[in-house]
């Protein structure tokens, strides 16, 4: 069994939501726990014992005015143990290079590819051909004319795609 650590930010600070309780309109959600260390220091231990493969989420909508107190944890915690947390919470195409070069293994990009509970193909297009090095959360495997999109390395949705790999030919996803 591996230990995929966690840290979860809202409102500036390291915490435990209970789940389905956050909302965006007035930055409220229930709480289970509220840490009194910030995020540098659970990256810190995270990279001491040697755990890889965990993950920051922002939880504060980037509209939000708690969005950049947010962020700023995630971005200190990236900086504590590069290349061995990715990041996820509201990445899109314009700022997921931004938490890569801060020391984000992989951007987690679910909720920038789906949108109303179908695949948005156009981001997915952007995800897997843009420059980032690590469009992750998300794994592709291209499989003669189809994509297969892997979230925690088991298959979610499988994409069909045009002869031409340029160009999709239609929205023929089925999800798995």
């Amino acid at each position: 069994m591996e230990f995929r650590p966690c840290i979860d930010i809202h409102n500036g600070k390291v915490k435990q939501i209970v789940g389905g309780s956050l909302k965006d309109e007035g930055n409220m959600a229930d709480e289970n726990f509220v840490s009194g260390q910030d995020a540098v220091f659970y990256a810190n231990l995270y990279k001491k014992e040697g755990f890889r493969g965990g993950h920051i989420i922002l939880l504060n909508a980037r509209d939000s005015e708690y969005y950049e107190a947010t962020k700023k944890q995630a971005m200190g915690a990236l900086q504590a143990y590069p290349g061995g947390l990715q990041v996820g919470g509201g990445i899109t195409d314009e700022n997921a290079e931004e938490f890569l070069t801060a020391g984000a293994s992989h951007v987690i990009v679910t909720s920038y590819v789906f949108c109303d509970g179908k695949i948005q193909m156009d981001r997915l297009k952007k995800a897997s051909e843009c420059g980032w090095k690590r469009a992750s959360g998300f794994r592709f495997k291209l499989q003669e004319k189809r994509w297969k999109v892997l979230y925690c390395d088991r298959p979610l949705a499988e994409v069909h795609r045009a002869d031409d790999h340029r160009r999709f030919v239609r929205a023929a996803c089925r999800l798995l």
